[in-house]
């Protein structure tokens, strides 16, 4: 690398760490440092290098036309995460769906009367109703709702306020590493890299989400079963209470229909099911066994109120398309390639492992 390669390279670097720790002290938001990074960086690698700053069409050093920083950058960044966003949406509008209905609210309850007053018992179905749950929704709402509904029975029963807390966010991880909409997010990013491009990253990243849900599993039992006591006995006894809908036992299974359909394209049908017609299959399940009247209606009201939901993760994958844009812009590759080449190998270095063990 000559001295100019180095100064952009220092440039990016600080661009880079200045905007991270604004985001960490709140002094920007995310939503809008995210875009404002990808274009720096790739403004920075490319003043003085290309016309016009890089930022329309121009020819490189070949002759051949390539996109500017605005094409490039901003325009494929903004639609890099398509997917990624159709699946939020109909994540959205799925979670939406499960809670007018009370599918979700019915689960917890449903695992209380199982449980009965066996207090490591109730811990371990709190932790599976949650995980299933979570496997099909997410956000913030859904953190309160099932918290609102879990952590009193729990706390009742005579666990902790700690360890319920944890039981909950357990179950959210582990349902959430087999969402649907999490895999079409991974695979977006990785497709670039892998050979197939997009389906042949999804397929790897459902995959792989098996071998998380495993270890997260694993690790949750433990936590339970040390965390957990058995000798207890719990003074609570599940109470019935009307759903929003009259519910059947099939439907408190609606949450994981996206996430077996998935699963079962992957390992017995001949093509892999995305996650937007996974989730699409999950409404259309929800609508038809729950006893709803106006179907149509339910299902359009849901799309409106869930796409308000995600309208701020929507922006943030925009912005992270844009970062990602920018980042492989090809002006920034031979500059941050070298750096990554040696970081890595350091990284790899006997030296390193046993100072960083130590």
């Amino acid at each position: 690398m000559n001295n100019i390669e180095i100064l952009r390279l220092l440039l990016i670097s600080g661009g880079l760490i200045f905007f991270v720790y604004a985001m960490i002290t709140k002094r920007i938001s995310t939503l809008i440092a995210l875009p404002l990074m990808g274009a720096l960086t790739a403004l920075i690698a490319s003043v003085g290098e290309i016309p016009m700053l890089g930022l329309f069409a121009h020819e490189n050093a070949e002759g051949e036309t390539v996109q500017g920083i605005m094409n490039a950058v901003f325009g494929d960044g903004a639609r890099m995460m398509a997917s990624t966003i159709a699946a939020s949406i109909f994540g959205g509008a799925f979670a939406v769906l499960l809670r007018r209905v009370g599918i979700a609210e019915a689960i917890i309850k449903k695992a209380a009367e199982l449980a009965g007053d066996r207090i490591r018992v109730i811990a371990f179905i709190f932790y599976v109703a949650t995980m299933v749950i979570f496997s099909a929704i997410g956000g913030l709402g859904a953190v309160i709702l099932i918290g609102s509904v879990a952590l009193p029975i729990m706390m009742t029963a005579g666990i902790s306020g700690v360890v319920a807390g944890a039981i909950i966010l357990l179950g959210l991880t582990t349902g959430g590493v087999m969402n649907p909409a999490g895999f079409a997010f991974f695979a977006t990013i990785l497709a670039p890299v892998i050979d197939g491009g997009y389906e042949a990253a999804y397929e790897i990243v459902a995959r792989m989400a098996i071998t998380l849900f495993i270890i997260s599993m694993l690790v949750s039992i433990a936590y339970i079963m040390l965390n957990v006591k058995n000798s207890q006995r719990s003074a609570w006894h599940a109470r019935k209470t009307q759903p929003a809908y009259e519910l059947s036992n099939w439907a408190l299974i609606a949450p994981i229909v996206p996430v077996a359909l998935v699963l079962s394209s992957i390992y017995i049908l001949p093509q892999v099911i995305t996650a937007e017609l996974a989730i699409i299959v999950g409404i259309a399940y929800t609508v038809y066994v729950c006893k709803i009247k106006d179907k149509i209606n339910a299902i359009a009201q849901s799309f409106v109120q869930g796409t308000q939901e995600v309208a701020g993760a929507i922006v943030l994958l925009i912005g992270l398309g844009i970062l990602i844009r920018g980042v492989q812009f090809y002006t920034v590759t031979p500059i941050i390639a070298p750096a990554i080449e040696v970081l890595v190998s350091m990284l790899q270095s006997p030296m390193t492992y046993v100072i960083a063990s130590h």
